[in-house]
């Protein structure tokens, strides 16, 4: 894809604190003449020059993906998403058995793309986790440690299924 992609902020860390006695959504959201709780005509719809509303914007291209992080256990699957979703890094290790993480992206073109990504336990105790990651992917990353012959293995392994 040419261009760059901006990061949206995800609704689920935003925070749900209240400003000044506002709840969260009306303190986020622009001011509008209709009653609490409810969403007036200019809130979805500009008006035109007569003042009557515009037509609706034509449809925003939605794109869902979803990417399975798969390897060995220890060799960076969770960090390697941590610095790309969240740009933090990892110094301690935490087992992991399944987490899912979703990024949202909007693209040049206007589009938005959602990205789930699944990050996998390196141990594999669950085969039918294991199958049903495999399944429902559209893509995968297979990682490895380069000093350690035994993940290299354990890649061309999971490349096999």
């Amino acid at each position: 894809m040419p261009g760059t992609c901006h990061r949206l902020r995800i609704p689920s860390l935003v925070s749900s604190r209240s400003t000044k006695g506002v709840p969260a959504t009306a303190a986020t959201s622009p001011p509008s003449s209709a009653p609490s709780g409810t969403i007036a005509d200019d809130d979805i719809f500009s008006c035109g020059e007569l003042g009557g509303p515009t037509s609706p914007p034509a449809p925003v291209k939605k794109e869902r993906h979803r990417v399975t992080m798969m390897g060995a256990a220890r060799v960076g699957k969770s960090s390697i998403i941590s610095q790309f979703l969240y740009e933090k890094y990892l110094s301690r290790y935490k087992q992991t058995i399944e987490e899912m993480h979703r990024g949202e992206y909007e693209l040049p073109d206007g589009s938005s793309l959602t990205l789930d990504i699944l990050d996998t336990s390196g141990s594999y105790q669950f085969p039918a986790m294991r199958a049903l990651s495999i399944n429902t992917s559209g893509a995968f990353i297979l990682v490895y440690a380069v000093d350690d012959k035994e993940t290299w293995d354990e890649v061309e392994r999971l490349r096999e299924q």
